[in-house]
C-alpha cells in the first residue's frame, strides 16, 4: 500500500508544534553544517553524496571482528552453540573457522515432533527461496520462487510430489543448470503472497520486485560503483500483480507493475529510485496491502 503525504495532515499543540519547529532547526543546521561538526571518516574516501550525508549524520557503527572460540564457538559443555554480540558483515564463512567446527558437510538429518514424509533433492536456489501455495481443479500447486527463478510442483499426494515445470535456472552440484525456458523479459519473481480475489472470481499472485541484497558490493561506504549499479538496477523496484487463470505461468495475467517510488511513479525501472518490495507482501485479499520499502535513495 502506497500512501501519499499529501493527503495527510496532521494537528498537534503549540508546545508540541514548537518542538517540531525545533529539531526541524537543528536538522536544517546539521545538514547544512553549521553548528555541528561532521565526524572524522578516519579516512575513507566516501564519493557517493546520499552515503556521505548518512555518514556524516550517523557516524560508522560496524563493530570489531569477533574472535573464534572466545566470542563465538562451541559452548563448553560441546551441547550447543554461543553466538557473537555482534558482527560485521563477512560473507566468507570458510575464513571464519572456530573450534569444534565440523570440517566437512554433514549428512545426518535430525527431526523431533515431526515425521519427514518426503524429500525432493531439487534446489531452485542455493541460498533461500519463497513458497506460495493455491489449489486449481481439485489439484494442490506449491510454488517456489527466487529471483529469476519460478518452480511449480504438484504436492496433492505431498508423499509423492511432483515437478510440473520451471522458469529460470536451478541449481546443481557445480551451479546453475541452464533451462530453455526462462521469465520473459524484465520480469522477476521475488517474494510471492497468493490470496482468492472476491472482485475478479479467481486467485491473484503478488510478488516483490527489489534490487539485489548480496553479491554486488561489500561496502557501500568505498564502493561508489557498486552503489550506482543498484540504483540503476534495469527492473521494476516494486511489485506485479498477476491475475491467475491457471494453475501454469503461461496462463497467468500481469495486470498490474507497481514501484515503492511513489514521488515517481511513472519512472522507468532504470530511473526508479529506493530498495523496491522487500520479501513477502503482507495482503490477505482485500484493499489494503502492506509492503516493506525503502522508497527513495536518500
Amino acid at each position: 500500500m502506497m500512501m501519499n503525504r499529501s493527503r495527510f495532515r496532521f494537528g498537534t499543540s503549540r508546545i508540541r508544534g514548537a518542538r517540531l519547529l525545533l529539531c526541524g532547526a537543528m536538522a536544517s543546521l546539521i545538514f547544512s553544517g553549521v553548528g555541528a561538526a561532521a565526524p572524522e571518516q578516519g579516512g575513507v574516501d566516501i564519493r557517493d553524496p546520499d552515503v556521505k550525508a548518512w555518514y556524516e549524520l550517523d557516524y560508522d557503527k560496524k563493530p570489531p571482528k569477533p574472535v573464534a572460540g572466545k566470542d563465538y564457538g562451541m559452548s563448553k559443555d560441546g551441547r550447543g552453540f554461543d553466538y557473537p554480540r555482534a558482527t560485521p558483515l563477512d560473507e566468507d564463512e570458510a575464513a571464519n573457522p572456530f573450534p569444534g567446527q565440523l570440517t566437512y558437510w554433514e549428512q545426518a538429518s535430525y527431526a523431533k515432533n515431526m515425521e519427514v514424509i518426503g524429500f525432493y533433492q531439487h534446489v531452485t536456489n542455493p541460498g533461500q527461496t519463497w513458497q506460495a501455495i493455491a489449489d486449481f481443479n481439485g489439484r494442490r500447486y506449491m510454488y517456489v520462487t527466487y529471483r529469476f527463478n519460478l518452480a511449480v510442483w504438484d504436492i496433492t499426494n505431498p508423499r509423492k510430489a511432483r515437478l510440473v515445470t520451471e522458469l529460470g535456472n536451478p541449481w546443481g552440484a557445480k551451479g546453475p543448470v541452464q533451462n530453455s525456458r526462462q521469465l520473459k523479459p524484465g520480469e522477476t519473481m521475488g517474494g510471492i503472497n497468493i490470496q482468492w480475489s472476491a472482485s475478479l472470481g479467481k486467485p491473484v499472485l503478488v510478488q516483490s520486485s527489489e534490487i539485489p541484497r548480496f553479491g554486488v558490493f561489500e561496502d557501500k561506504l568505498t564502493e561508489p560503483d557498486g552503489v550506482q549499479t543498484l540504483r540503476s538496477w534495469d527492473y521494476n523496484k516494486g511489485f506485479g500483480v498477476y491475475a491467475m487463470n491457471g494453475p501454469l505461468p503461461d496462463q497467468w495475467e500481469l495486470i498490474a507493475t507497481k514501484t515503492t517510488d511513489y514521488e515517481h511513479p511513472d519512472a522507468k525501472p532504470v530511473d526508479q529510485q529506493g530498495s523496491g518490495s522487500l520479501d513477502v507482501p503482507a495482503w490477505f485479499g482485500g484493499k489494503y496491502m502492506f509492503l516493506s520499502a525503502a522508497p527513495n535513495n536518500r
